[in-house]
């Protein structure tokens, strides 16, 4: 049930703000350290009362760019993504709320997937030396796919609402993207400071390549769109700035997810690849241009080339480090892991010293290896199930892909096709699937083109 606004703003309404507003001012007033989160929490209330789930969506949508830590005063080890955690549970419960008397529309051959999923991950407790972190973990994962799953799977019904996701995404990311050029800037387009340029909002450049990736592989899909030039001209410039700004946070996993994208496009579009192949050389003769103006380009192929690097680079040296010591915790327990998100607490002890570097000692690292991440912390049971959701993604959007065409339909699904596979890519050299921003970037990717699926498969069956 949703407020009429048609008539102006109701009593209840008014009242609402009031009371909201008096109780606002006394709390901040004598608790300003809370001042933040109280505040928030009023203003999310006066979306929920305004607003349906399906607009609520994309507000969240917007804002998941611009989160950030935020840990609260004086209780251990509990912090929150801000404002992430609080809006994707307030989208859940209004979404079941408003379908308490109607059937949410999934596909319930998913819904199981990502209930077993959620199972492998609650069975790693069993071997978990710490239940708080892996318990904390499990439930901040499970929020964000099954509320993605929930609020996203009926968005092929309505094209108008595609469109504005679409939108939505590529505004908010543009927005991120000009934030993050203006911090280089700031440091003088040094590339070492490259961590930098996301703060506070992304503290790895890692994340913030694999975050805009799919921004690109959006925007470089709808670059088809032959319908309105209007939209292939701001693609095609999209397209480039995403180029410049994932370049230039120097992620080697981001670059070759890139790649692997453009050979899965060359594949779909086999049939006119001249013409595929032309727009590619002329996407990067420019953001090639723009580098060596920079003088940024000589920077940029000395990182690429260190890519195979195991001798002298200290990052590629420690990922060996990394990956031997999650796939000693494998051995160690192989069929339901060590404990979700316990693969840090576990380092030390399984970390091999013949791959000592400096960087040992940092313990945000993680495992670098989204897959021996995984089988490392939840077995063999958990990894293959993330690999079958890995493999029905990726075979489902090829599938639609070839079927749906150049269609703005189409061409949206493609493009979340390609940007789930560069994570997918980059997810084997590092793993930032517990960052909100990707995790829900990911599973979204997964809900659009399992939405798409279930609906082209229930039309060719009233056809037959």
């Amino acid at each position: 049930m949703y407020l009429d606004m048609r008539g102006g703003t109701s009593l209840t309404v008014k009242a609402c703000f009031f009371i909201l507003t008096m109780i606002t001012s006394v709390v901040c007033t004598f608790f300003p350290y809370y001042s933040l989160v109280i505040l928030s929490f009023v203003l999310l209330i006066l979306l929920i009362l305004l607003i349906d789930s399906s607009k609520f969506s994309f507000v969240v949508i917007f804002l998941l760019p611009f989160s950030f830590q935020y840990a609260i005063q004086g209780v251990q080890a509990l912090g929150i993504d801000f404002p992430t955690h609080i809006l994707i549970v307030f989208l859940l419960f209004k979404k079941i709320y408003e379908h308490k008397d109607k059937k949410i529309i999934v596909s319930k051959k998913d819904l199981l997937v990502l209930i077993f999923f959620l199972f492998s991950l609650l069975i790693s407790l069993v071997n978990s030396q710490n239940i708080y972190v892996t318990l904390k973990a499990i439930l901040r994962y499970s929020i964000y796919f099954f509320t993605i799953f929930l609020c996203f799977s009926d968005i092929s019904m309505k094209r108008d609402n595609l469109k504005k996701l679409t939108w939505v995404i590529i505004s908010s990311m543009l927005l991120l993207s000009i934030y993050c050029f203006y911090n280089l800037i700031i440091v003088g387009f040094d590339l070492n400071r490259s961590n930098e340029i996301g703060d506070p909002f992304f503290l790895e450049r890692g994340s913030l390549a694999a975050f805009l990736s799919f921004g690109l592989t959006i925007s470089f899909s709808l670059v088809l769109y032959k319908k309105s030039k209007f939209i292939q001209i701001f693609f095609v410039m999209i397209c480039l700035w995403f180029s410049f700004i994932i370049i230039i946070t120097q992620t080697r996993g981001a670059w070759l997810g890139i790649i692997g994208f453009i050979v899965l496009h060359l594949i779909i579009e086999r049939k006119r690849i001249s013409k595929s192949l032309l727009t590619i050389f002329l996407l990067t003769s420019v953001v090639s241009i723009l580098l060596f103006k920079l003088g940024l380009l000589d920077s940029f192929f000395h990182r690429f080339d260190s890519i195979n690097n195991i001798s002298t680079d200290g990052s590629n040296i420690e990922r060996l480090n990394r990956w031997i010591a999650a796939f000693n915790m494998f051995k160690d327990h192989p069929i339901i892991g060590l404990g979700f998100q316990t693969y840090n607490d576990n380092y030390f002890s399984y970390r091999d010293y013949n791959y000592s570097t400096g960087l040992q000692s940092e313990m945000t690292m993680g495992a670098h290896s989204e897959y021996l991440k995984l089988l490392a912390e939840t077995g063999i049971i958990g990894a293959l199930v993330f690999i079958y959701i890995i493999w029905i993604t990726l075979k489902r959007g090829f599938l639609l892909s070839e079927m749906m065409g150049r269609t703005f339909e189409g061409l949206v699904v493609r493009g979340f096709l390609y940007g789930f596979l560069t994570y997918v890519i980059h997810g084997s050299v590092n793993n930032f699937l517990q960052k909100d921003k990707i995790s829900i970037m990911f599973f979204l990717a997964f809900t659009i083109i399992s939405s798409f699926e279930r609906i082209i498969r229930s039309q060719y069956n009233e056809k037959s």
